[in-house]
């Protein structure tokens, strides 16, 4: 048993197996394609290190190709895993131990099961769900243990990483695509972070349905539909420099259920349908949607076919926010909570602002929520900058705002305008006072 020093090398499968045999800690794997006729359990330490990506392969045609148990802790480097075959196939499987991925590639995972059965993201209730029990299919799955990549490549799976029970997932400047459902998902964990990294797949691009800590720091999502990043029954959400684009019917950022979020400078655009002339011609999608959150958002962009930003029952700051570009709604608040908007700019929407609830539509949107702005500019759109928000509902400093008397008068240069004609007819008016008096 080797305990320190120089790594043993192999070249053949035979050999690679005879090392693990033996307990040697620090194994490096000549060029070539190593087909696994079973599984590698490992309960112990061990780094295997390869010649690359391109140029060393464990090849293994069956359910998982390594299985970590729980005292395992194992290093990969360099190399690329393949899980091949029929049926459900999770290419890494962790079962409590620690896996570190450095440099390295993961390709399969297949389930093998109807759609509906395996991944239902939106239950008849409303409440997004994962069946956990069936999500096999992921080219590396966690329960209850740790996984650690960076600079590494997941591609052509079911699901891309899937933590579960506990687990903590951290994914630093790795490329997560080809994905059928979703790159990352995670049910129950306890921290998903995801740093430097571009995500794409047809449908989702980050589902984490119950966390202790969810952050995402310089990521790029690319959807189809469905959702860019969803989070809900979490603790504490912090997203910075995170860009989410998608098509017509997707929905860019979607909270539910956090007690902390802190976003800064989240970026969402969802395409828009196009007519037979090929012009925009608005749609579904959404570009944030929030419900019983809590947080601040500062510096974000937001823009969807139907609202760009929809909120529900949550307690939120915005700061420094454009919402802009919807041919719905700009902002749509409803079912209690506060919003406070500073400096923030909406435009070219259908409506800026929209406050539904209380009085008689109280039965659909439940208690008008409590909204205040300041130091907005609301100008350009196409109806009405302001629906349902009466002046007394929106105040700086204590005092009626006289923009929300007047929805237009929130054009900074129509304010101008009228400053400058105001004080022409006023000086207008002084000087005949004047000279008719002379006279």
């Amino acid at each position: 048993m080797d305990h320190g020093g120089a790594p043993v090398e192999v070249a053949t499968t035979a050999e690679l197996a005879s090392a693990l045999v033996r307990g040697e800690v620090d194994i490096q794997l000549a060029e070539g394609d190593y087909i696994l006729e079973r599984p590698l359990v490992l309960s112990r330490k061990v780094r295997i290190t390869g010649s690359g990506r391109a140029g060393t392969r464990l090849i293994h045609e069956g359910p998982s190709a390594i299985i970590v148990e729980t005292r395992g802790r194992l290093s990969l480097r360099r190399m690329t895993v393949l899980g091949t075959g029929d049926g459900e196939i999770n290419v890494i499987r962790v079962n409590g131990g620690r896996v570190r991925l450095h440099r390295c590639r993961v390709r399969g995972g297949r389930c093998g099961i109807p759609d509906q059965e395996v991944l239902r993201l939106l239950s008849p209730s409303g409440k997004a769900t994962i069946k956990a029990d069936t999500t096999e299919g992921a080219a590396i799955r966690v329960e209850a243990g740790c996984a650690r990549l960076s600079r590494c490549q997941v591609d052509d799976s079911e699901f891309g990483i899937f933590a579960h029970r506990e687990a903590r997932v951290h994914i630093r400047d790795t490329k997560v695509t080809r994905c059928i459902r979703v790159p990352v998902a995670a049910k129950d964990a306890r921290e998903v972070v995801v740093e430097r990294c571009a995500l794409a797949a047809s449908t989702s691009g980050l589902v984490v349905l119950g966390a202790q800590l969810v952050k995402l720091c310089d990521v790029k999502c690319s959807i189809t539909d469905s959702w860019g990043v969803r989070v809900s029954d979490a603790d504490m959400v912090r997203l910075e420099r995170v860009s989410i684009s998608g098509d017509h019917g997707a929905t860019g950022l979607d909270l539910e259920r956090v007690k902390l979020a802190q976003v800064e400078k989240v970026t969402c655009r969802i395409k828009a349908a196009v007519d037979m002339f090929g012009r925009p011609s608005g749609g579904a999608g959404f570009g944030a949607t929030m419900r019983n959150v809590n947080g601040t958002m500062s510096d974000c962009s937001f823009s969807a076919p139907l609202d760009a930003c929809s909120v529900q029952s949550s307690d939120l700051r915005l700061l420094r926010c454009t919402i802009a570009d919807s041919f719905g709604h700009g902002l749509f608040a409803s079912d209690g909570g506060t919003l406070r908007l500073t400096e923030c700019i909406l435009s070219n929407n259908w409506v800026g602002v929209v406050v539904e609830g209380g009085g008689s539509r109280r039965q659909y949107w439940g208690e008008r929520p409590m909204v205040l702005l300041e130091s907005c500019d609301l100008h350009s759109n196409k109806s009405r900058n302001c629906v349902g928000l009466p002046a007394r509902w929106v105040t700086e400093s204590g005092r009626p705002r006289s923009a929300l008397l007047f929805p237009f008068y929130a054009n900074p240069k129509l304010r101008r305008t009228v400053a400058w004609w105001t004080a022409i007819l006023a000086g207008g008016a002084a000087y005949l006072a004047y000279t008719s008096g002379g006279g």
